[in-house]
């Protein structure tokens, strides 16, 4: 029978809930990004068969 999956402790729950939020308030801070339209033109290349089609740069929004 398998072993049961390891049980975090206080200390590791903390530590991962402080991990979580410093990367979502990193990610809040960061105000580039790339406009849905430039993706989606990019994605389309790609699908139709165009792999060196340069991805669009993240830019401030």
């Amino acid at each position: 029978m398998a072993e049961p999956a390891h049980k975090l402790d206080v200390n590791e729950i903390e530590a991962e809930t402080k991990a979580l939020a410093e990367a979502v308030a990193s990610a809040r801070a960061d105000q580039r990004g790339v406009p849905h339209a430039e993706m989606r033109d990019w994605l389309l290349k790609v699908a139709s068969g165009d792999f060196k089609a340069e991805p669009p740069k993240a830019k401030p929004l």
